[in-house]
């Protein structure tokens, strides 16, 4: 029902906000599950929500109303902005939150967005590089909802439904045999499914706890929801109103290929609850997450996942930095959250793509999952202005026009050819990404570092590790600090070393300044295209 009010009418902004700063709660938990104590990242802090999306005519949130609140909250003086939702641009200039987000940190405010939820080889959302943008990860808290095979064979599934579990076996029956491999409602034939467990194809536009809706008006006693092949191996865990669980596609091929070759085939889905410290998988993942579902029943509290709520987790981090480090800019407490970030999961390897198994790269994982401690005391920032993000946009080539008007909107004027050319390359953000150029040619980029560690005699070495296909080296050697000399800066060059052909997508590495206490680390990705292209030497 649609509301013009404050009112939240589907839980996700309450659900954002208290995650970001919700006081503790007891008891709290989902038909009995995961029941505790919750309470949000920086429960101190006070918050002020500002709705933009509206559910009628169509579920939207119009640019319009996302810009005066992003506005208004600027004008209230928050210290931090916590932005979950966004759908990718093709520029900086068509986000409004990248657009507006550009005079909150103007103001000193720390601007967090979530990079959405299409997958990590997708496009992300809020790219803008005055915003923290926030991927996903998974846990080490589970939903086991196990699949056992008349032959005994057993298949792990997880699923948020609250009911019991029933040992006696059901018969097994394939949507696509019963006429609807994705479970469509309307579709499922009931004669063929009464009674029976349904294997049901993820996707076909019909969500997974509808799945299980469905095949329950068809007669069905549950449903095994199978991922999508190389998508979905990260299982969405579903609040289910019937007996139903999701598995991992390569799991439903064979429990497909066991339904295909006895001709009784049964099952049955076993329940646990809550399973919290498994080691296998390994924690954390990157991970790709969809909307929740439509749901008719009402809850206190729920169990949401996707980058809307990640998000607000790195948004109360930050509210504790500013707390912390008052005198911080927005862009020192963005700077200590991704260089004090870490890459490696519970097993002590890299932590890896969900999807794929394998470890995730800077355009997965980013900077690395974000460690509240260690950010408080980062050793050395990477910090910026506004004349840097002004070389930035230049850089770009946006004219004076577009950033006059869109960014600044202060009646200063902008003169590009004043600026250095090379300024989105050089913005003195903690990450270096690059396009390769042809063989022996490469790429110089600049940063400046600033200690704020309590040595301010402190000596930084590095250690560096190049992306396959280049050669780095760094100069200088060592950054050496004194009371009067506080800031470094230091050139890096990447120089391919592989001629075109044979990398033809993404290499990476890294560089990380210590000085024995503090690990500075920064990651390194090289762009391959797949036919010749030069890149000039800056």
């Amino acid at each position: 029902m649609q509301t013009k009010s404050p009112l939240d009418t589907i839980g996700h902004g309450t659900h954002t906000s208290s995650t970001a700063a919700g006081h503790a709660v007891p008891n709290a938990n989902l038909f009995g599950l995961t029941n505790g104590i919750a309470k949000g990242t920086a429960p101190g802090a006070r918050i002020a929500m500002y709705k933009v999306c509206w559910e009628y005519p169509i579920p939207e949130c119009i640019t319009t109303d996302i810009l005066a609140a992003l506005d208004e909250a600027i004008a209230d003086g928050v210290d931090v902005i916590s932005i979950s939702l966004g759908s990718p641009g093709e520029t900086i200039l068509s986000e409004p939150t990248s657009t507006a987000g550009f005079n909150a940190v103007r103001k000193g405010i720390v601007v967090v967005g979530s990079a959405g939820n299409d997958g990590t080889k997708y496009p992300v959302c809020n790219i803008a590089p005055w915003v923290l943008t926030v991927g996903a990860s998974s846990m080490n808290r589970q939903f086991p909802g196990i699949v056992v095979l008349g032959n005994d064979q057993t298949f792990f599934g997880t699923s948020l439904y609250p009911g019991n579990t029933h040992d006696s076996l059901k018969p097994l029956v394939h949507g696509y045999s019963a006429g609807s491999p994705y479970c469509v409602i309307g579709k499922l034939i009931s004669k063929i499914v009464a009674g029976k467990i349904v294997l049901c194809e993820a996707g076909g536009e019909v969500q997974d706890v509808e799945k299980g809706v469905v095949v329950d008006m068809a007669g069905g006693y549950g449903a095994i929801i199978r991922g999508i092949s190389n998508v979905d191996e990260y299982l969405i865990t579903t609040a289910h109103l019937v007996p139903a669980t999701k598995v991992s596609h390569a799991d439903g091929e064979q429990i497909l290929q066991y339904m295909n070759t006895v001709p009784y085939p049964v099952g049955k889905i076993l329940f646990y609850g809550t399973v919290v410290g498994s080691t296998s998988p390994s924690a954390p993942r990157v991970v790709r997450r969809r909307g929740s579902a439509v749901d008719p029943r009402r809850v206190k509290f729920n169990i949401i996942s996707g980058t809307s709520m990640s998000c607000p987790h790195v948004s109360g981090i930050a509210a504790l930095l500013k707390k912390a480090r008052p005198s911080w800019s927005p862009e020192m407490i963005m700077s200590a959250l991704m260089t004090t970030a870490y890459g490696t999961d519970s097993a002590g390897d890299d932590i890896k793509d969900m999807a794929t198994g394998m470890a995730a790269g800077p355009f997965d994982l980013g900077a690395g999952h974000v460690d509240p401690n260690r950010a408080l005391d980062p050793g050395l920032v990477y910090d910026a202005g506004m004349d840097d993000y002004l070389d930035f946009l230049c850089g770009l080539g946006y004219s004076q026009k577009q950033i006059d008007g869109i960014f600044t909107k202060d009646g200063s004027v902008t003169n590009c050819s004043t600026r250095e050319r090379a300024g989105a390359a050089n913005l003195n953000r903690p990450s270096f990404s690059v396009f390769a150029g042809a063989y022996g040619e490469s790429v110089i980029l600049r940063r400046t570092v600033r200690n704020v560690g309590s040595n301010v005699n402190a000596v930084y070495t590095f250690r560096l590790s190049s992306p396959p296909g280049t050669e780095v080296s760094v100069s200088p050697g060592k950054l050496v600090f004194d009371a009067t000399h506080q800031t470094r800066t230091y050139r890096i060059r990447i120089q391919s070393t592989a001629p075109y052909g044979v990398f033809t997508r993404y290499t990476y590495g890294w560089i990380a300044w210590s000085d024995g206490v503090h690990r500075v680390r920064s990651p390194i990705a090289v762009s391959w295209p797949s036919q010749s292209a030069a890149v000039s030497t800056m």
